[in-house]
């Protein structure tokens, strides 16, 4: 640029901001809505642990972790050029002084008016401290500064706050009416009532227009908008404009042109602005909740998929849930196991799966030994969700026949409730991928173990005199920062004695008594609306015949009469 036309400090800021966004996930709401049963100004803890189950699994998929952005970028463009003459060439920048000027959108785009924009000379880098009083009266802090910038009677100068700068939002632009350079007192034509009693900063402005300035389309010259010393601007009229969006065009004197070697419309010069998300915040009528949303920063080539979310308590006990439907219970085995990722695995990995996922069965054994026995699965992917289901087929199979031959041995060992059996499940991350553009992302799957609520106690059965503690939870999302890692987990259940066996029996029983007590009264009911309806049939009947009876009395009456 031949020499710096104007000296400015550039600075990063970082800013927390609030963005409210919509709840998509159908389970989410409806646990919401389920707080509107609970006591007021009570904590329930089961409520809560499942809430923040389901917001970690909205905030880990998407839409809300593809995001990325709040705001639009501009689509708004600006051409510049000097003023042409009658021969097709150009006059070239008739100014004394090498100059920077400062193009910006003030008023953005908007359904009920036209954007409009200001620009100055120097980088439009001056400024002052001012402060406004009830009156709307400015008066410049400092001594001698309103001279020595200049400040005269209709100048254009706009006033901003520092919330209004944070927020990116456009200070209040005014012209000057009157000066007083020995108090440093400024009338403005329009006084800034929203601003009255703050301390503010004035910004000098040398012009101010509409994008297209009230210009006749059918001119020649239509869009292009005169500043000074020859300089025109045209903005691309059917572009999207926001409040801050600007343009520095540099001219010389020696050359007499702009340092403008764009022939194409040019996009907004603005220093970019990045965005991440930080944590999800749910703040429902009982329990806020937040989850951190911060990336980890993993070493390069280290990006893998990364579990947010299993349907089951880590190191607690998992008790049977009754079906509706089968009127039988069923434990987690049975109702199948659940792994949610943050990503989509391939669907050619399914097979490779039936190994990846091991699911084991440990127990104790008579005499003081333990027995360990694999239980074999059905895997199904759809989404990020990879379910495995206990293989029904198992329970023809050697381990159900053992024990059905032994079924008195094993009803007399497992007798005792407080007796549970631990599952095991391990999951290979080598075995499970996603192709992200012609590259495989394996699986991340270790975590790290937390204390658990104070209300879940751990499933283990604890020494004799001991009480158990708090269940080991796990930390998700998973992942080390390396690109492949197992995960592991375990919960426990718990054998059906002879004792619970005699209790769903009864069960069962008394659950048919009712199903027949049930039928019983349907058809008691049904027979008295027989009865009733034979009743009425009856009585209507009886009725007309009644009727007729009446009207044969009366004929003979009527014939005596005439």
């Amino acid at each position: 640029m031949g020499g710096a036309d104007t000296a400015q400090r550039s600075q990063t800021l970082w800013q927390v901001k609030v963005m409210p966004i919509p709840i998509t996930g159908k389970d989410l709401l409806e646990a919401i809505k389920d707080e509107s049963k609970e006591k007021e100004g009570g904590r329930h803890p089961a409520h809560i642990q499942k809430l923040s189950r389901l917001l970690r699994v909205l905030s880990f998929t998407p839409p809300i972790s593809t995001w990325t952005s709040p705001l639009p970028d501009s689509t708004g463009r600006l051409s510049v050029r000097t003023t042409p003459n009658a021969a097709g060439g150009s006059q070239g920048y008739s100014g004394l002084e090498n100059q920077l000027y400062h193009v910006e959108i003030h008023m953005g785009t908007a359904a009920d008016s036209k954007p409009t924009f200001k620009w100055a000379r120097d980088n439009a880098s001056l400024f002052v401290m001012a402060m406004v009083d009830d009156s709307g009266l400015l008066t410049i802090l400092g001594n001698g500064q309103g001279s020595l910038l200049g400040l005269k009677v209709g100048q254009y100068v706009e006033l901003i706050n520092d919330f209004m700068q944070l927020r990116e939002q456009p200070g209040h632009l005014s012209r000057i009416q009157q000066v007083d350079d020995i108090t440093g007192q400024i009338t403005l034509v329009d006084p800034p009532d929203a601003l009255k009693g703050q301390q503010v900063k004035l910004r000098l402005w040398n012009g101010s227009s509409s994008i297209d300035s009230g210009q006749n389309p059918d001119d020649a010259n239509y869009g292009w908008i005169a500043l000074e010393n020859g300089i025109e601007v045209r903005f691309l009229q059917n572009g999207t404009y926001r409040s801050g969006d600007y343009w520095l065009i540099p001219a010389r004197t020696a050359t007499g042109q702009l340092e403008w070697p764009h022939t194409a419309p040019q996009p907004p010069m603005n220093a970019p602005h990045r965005y991440a998300r930080l944590a999800c915040l749910l703040h429902t009528q009982l329990h806020p909740l937040v989850q951190d949303c911060r990336q980890q920063i993993y070493p390069l080539g280290a990006k893998a998929l990364h579990i947010i979310d299993i349907n089951w308590k880590n190191d607690a006990f998992e008790p049977r849930i009754r079906d509706e439907h089968t009127r039988k219970e069923r434990n987690k085995l049975q109702t199948g196991l659940r792994f949610t990722l943050d990503g989509e695995p391939d669907q050619e990995c399914v097979g490779a799966m039936q190994a990846a996922i091991t699911v084991s069965l440990e127990t104790a054994l008579p005499g003081g030994g333990s027995g360990i026995f694999l239980i074999n699965g059905i895997v199904e992917i759809e989404g990020n969700i990879i379910e495995w289901h206990w293989d029904k087929e198992e329970k023809m199979g050697l381990f159900a026949r053992f024990f059905s031959k032994y079924d008195k041995w094993l009803h007399d060992w497992f007798d005792e409730e407080e007796h549970y059996m631990r599952v095991r499940v391990t999951m290979k991350g080598h075995y499970i991928w996603q192709t992200v553009n012609g590259r495989r992302l394996y699986l991340d799957g270790q975590t790290f173990g937390i204390p658990g609520s104070e209300d879940t106690l751990s499933g283990h059965k604890p020494l004799p005199g001991k009480q158990p503690g708090r269940h080991i939870d796990l930390w998700f999302p998973s992942g080390t920062g390396r690109p492949a890692s197992d995960f592991e987990s375990w919960f426990y259940i718990q054998e059906e004695g002879r004792e619970d066996e005699r209790k769903r029996e009864e069960r069962e029983e008394e659950e048919k008594q009712k199903e027949k007590e049930r039928e019983d009264e349907r058809e008691r009911r049904e027979r008295e609306d027989a009865a009733r309806r034979e009743r009425e049939r009856q009585e209507r009947e009886d009725a007309a015949r009644t009727q007729v009876n009446r009207s044969r009395l009366r004929i003979p009456r009527i014939f005596q009469s005439s």
